[in-house]
């Protein structure tokens, strides 16, 4: 502790806390401030929903761990706003070619 400060509320119960941690939920694995208490309620997770996937996943070998988390992160994690499509990313670097032009203005 570098100083006597309060950083700001537990997000699960709203008292003062001083410790900020990422959930446990390693697909959500946002950054919150969470008390002592809460996180041993929690499992360290950030709410009811991440608590339920730690425990689905502690139960799991590492492999399975593994390939549930590919097959379900993206349920989780939110859409990149910055991302473009693939048509985008085609104009910016080559002109297009008038047949796939015509084709995408096609209904």
């Amino acid at each position: 502790e570098v100083t006597p400060d309060v950083l700001g509320a537990c997000f699960q119960c709203g008292e003062p806390c001083n410790q900020h941690t990422n959930c446990a939920n390693l697909m959500c694995h946002g950054l919150i401030l969470q008390c002592a208490s809460c996180s041993s309620r929690y499992f360290g997770a950030c709410s009811e929903a991440c608590k339920g996937e730690v425990v689905k996943m502690r139960a799991m070998t590492p492999d399975e761990h593994r390939e549930y988390r590919k097959q379900n992160t993206p349920l989780w994690k939110p859409a990149n706003p910055n991302a473009s499509t693939s048509y985008q990313k085609f104009i910016k670097f080559r002109p297009v070619p008038t047949s796939f032009a015509q084709q995408q203005q096609m209904p």
